[in-house]
């Protein structure tokens, strides 16, 4: 009967506390393993960013191809998101590049936030839930 006791709920993850692990967890790998540079497309959408923060204004320069000037091709939703990013940069570190870095491991973690949650409300055990979004965090292109 030892091997067969209830186990106490107390003893459960907070589902708080799960949230703020399975956030932590891959954002400190992300950040530590993740990529410096977003490839054309990231920095195009950064330059609109970027001149948004700084001249008010989506007008940008393409100085590789010159094919996006002065307008950028693409959706502005990304661009929106990283205004955050850019702004705190040119603020605190009068760099506003300096924190761009941090917006697609936080983006990727919070997907993995957000699955959990997802899994959770399909009646999946929280230990299965945790251990499943932890395999889509690390094992999946969620990664690169």
């Amino acid at each position: 009967m030892r091997g067969m006791r209830r186990r106490d709920s107390s003893a459960q993850p907070k589902p708080r506390d799960l949230a703020i692990l399975l956030f932590a967890l891959p954002m400190l790998v992300y950040l530590l393993s993740g990529p410096v540079f977003y490839g054309y497309d990231g920095e195009i959408m950064y330059r609109v960013s970027e001149s948004l923060v700084l001249r008010h204004s989506i007008v940008i320069t393409d100085p590789i191809y010159h094919y996006t000037q002065p307008y950028s091709p693409y959706g502005i939703a990304t661009s929106l998101a990283l205004l955050p990013f850019v702004a705190l940069g040119q603020l605190l570190m009068h760099d506003p590049r300096a924190l761009v870095i941090l917006y697609l491991p936080i983006v990727t973690a919070l997907t993995v936030v957000a699955l959990n949650a997802v899994l959770v409300e399909l009646d999946i055990t929280r230990l299965w839930a945790a251990a499943l979004s932890l395999l889509f965090a690390f094992s999946s292109m969620a990664w690169h």
